[in-house]
């Protein structure tokens, strides 16, 4: 586990800086490959919509590309992917570091507390080494599983993105962030938009840990 000093538990906006954080966690990771997986997944996601599909589909579509993206890039360095409990994540080759794909808000790739992504259960808690069931034990060192967070603004007309580390509280569903490593954003041209992706997420409450 990387230990990180509150003074360094700060929003990153460059990709040298960020990209600086990223090859602490795990030589290789790059800014450029976390980005890419976020805006191939906007992109596959508006582009399969047809205008019959049900109101909530784009979050789930969102999710379901986003993972796909993820763990097909990161397989070209050598990660593997497990699913323990329906939790979807890449493995890092010497296995010390896993990401789960989610889908934030507004708040995501900004200062301040962080996003607020879809409500995780128990099987999240597990995978995240947290909580452990029976037969479904982390295969990583306890809790070093981060969420590559990803959030398409309309207004801006933007992609903003995140790897960041939770914490769950109390054996609960609510969690705090921990660190968060912000990417650059992802600007988007007016004749690649066609569908926002706005719908309203499950909430789930975030709290910041005093530092």
């Amino acid at each position: 586990m990387v230990d990180v000093s509150p003074a360094e538990r700060v929003a990153n906006s460059d990709f040298e800086s960020a990209d600086s954080r990223l090859s602490v966690l795990l030589p290789g990771l790059t800014s450029s490959i976390l980005i890419e997986a976020v805006v191939a997944a906007y992109e596959s996601t508006v582009n399969s919509d047809n205008g019959f599909g049900a109101t909530n589909c784009h979050g789930s579509l969102f999710y379901q590309f986003g993972t796909m993206e993820l763990r097909e890039r990161l397989s070209e360095l050598g990660w593997s992917m497990d699913d323990p409990h329906n939790v979807a994540r890449a493995i890092s080759p010497d296995g010390s570091l896993a990401i789960v794909f989610a889908r934030g808000n507004s708040s995501t790739g900004i200062m301040g507390s962080g996003p607020v992504i879809s409500e995780k259960g128990r099987g999240s808690r597990s995978a995240f080494g947290q909580m452990i069931i029976p037969g479904l034990e982390p295969k990583l060192e306890s809790g070093n599983v981060w969420y590559l967070v990803g959030y398409y603004d309309a207004v801006e007309q933007e992609i903003r993105s995140e790897l960041s580390l939770p914490r769950f509280i109390d054996g609960s569903n609510t969690i705090y962030w921990l660190d968060r490593i912000i990417l650059p954003t992802h600007s988007l041209s007016l004749d690649r938009i066609r569908v926002p992706l706005e719908e309203p997420s499950p909430v789930l409450q975030v709290t910041r840990k005093a530092v």
